[in-house]
């Protein structure tokens, strides 16, 4: 009988002390991942308006590249989007437009386009709106705009594919779409000749009632090059 008891009493204290240590992980309120993120986030200095600068502007430290996967770059960047319209492409608007514009339906998940951890994520940047840097091997940077909501932490580490936002039209917007970029320590370049794949049905959005705006060729994997559809209604 004393035998049962005191296993009785073992097992209760083991339960005990497996709730008692749920409790204290969870404290704060945040899972495992979150504080692991945190405290990379807080190593590196990640997370603030100052990082947000510093990776638009390439002068971000080399501490930031060997965490994100070191000096090689990315093999390649995969589409960030189920295949949608495109809206404005790299070097549009007469060459202002230093990115890559693709409207789709509002919630509709945003996929980080290579490995890498996360930069920044917040909405302090004008224009921008919500907005997520991811930090990639070889100085490589790429930001998802305008997002609805956000998916992803600074200090996160974030495999292809893995969700980091959703579409919106926040900033300075005039539809649901992504915005996204490449920067190359701070030189905006092209991602599309960099991509993987592209949708496989493009149609062209036109943003304005200007008839201008060119048709960006995007390659896919079955293609060499894109012939410009029938133009879609303005959004």
């Amino acid at each position: 009988m004393r035998r049962k008891v005191t296993i009785a009493a073992v097992c209760v204290a083991v339960i005990a002390a497996v709730v008692f240590a749920a409790a204290v992980s969870g404290a704060d309120g945040r899972s495992a991942s979150s504080r692991t993120a945190a405290r990379l986030a807080s190593q590196l200095g990640l997370g603030s308006r100052m990082t947000a600068t510093l990776l638009l502007n390439g002068g971000f430290p080399s501490s930031w590249v060997s965490a994100a996967g070191g000096e090689t770059p990315p093999h390649q960047l995969e589409w960030p989007l189920p295949g949608r319209r495109l809206g404005r492409g790299f070097g549009s608007d007469g060459g202002r437009h230093e990115a890559v514009d693709v409207t789709a339906p509002e919630g509709t998940k945003v996929r980080c386009m290579a490995p890498g951890i996360v930069g920044y994520a917040g909405d302090e940047l004008k224009g921008y709106g919500k907005v997520v840097f991811v930090v990639h091997s070889g100085g490589w940077v790429t930001l998802y705009a305008h997002l609805n909501e956000l998916g992803a932490r600074p200090g996160q580490r974030l495999v292809t594919g893995e969700v980091l936002g959703e579409v919106g039209s926040t900033g300075i917007s005039k539809g649901p779409h992504l915005h996204f970029e490449l920067l190359v320590r701070g030189a905006r370049v092209d991602p599309m000749k960099h991509m993987h794949g592209a949708p496989d049905n493009v149609n062209r959005v036109s943003w304005n009632d200007q008839t201008s705006t060119p048709f960006y060729s995007m390659v896919n994997s079955r293609s060499a090059s894109a012939t410009p559809p029938t133009k879609t209604t303005t959004l």
